[in-house]
């Protein structure tokens, strides 16, 4: 996606995805993901920091978006990860 449209493209998916399964995205329900969901829990404890969590989640997928990863979701569960420290 080029870099003109990718912010606007990232903020339509962000507000406009009906189901992330369908759409390719990773879910940031915290269904799959515990740490997630507790990170949401304290989020949502005020108003201030609720209004975090949009904004977190475009920052991650506009960064996937940029960098052109799509981490380790859309591997094959046969398909192996190398990993250089």
């Amino acid at each position: 996606m080029p870099g003109v449209h990718f912010p606007g493209a990232t903020l339509e998916t962000l507000y406009y995805s009906v189901d992330p399964g369908l759409d390719g995205l990773p879910d940031y329900s915290g269904q799959t993901n515990l740490a997630l969901k507790r990170r949401w829990k304290d989020l949502s404890r005020s108003a201030d920091t609720v209004a975090k969590i949009p904004n977190l989640i475009w920052t991650d997928l506009a960064a996937n978006a940029v960098v052109g990863t799509k981490g380790l979701a859309g591997m094959a569960p046969n398909q192996r990860v190398l990993v250089t420290v």
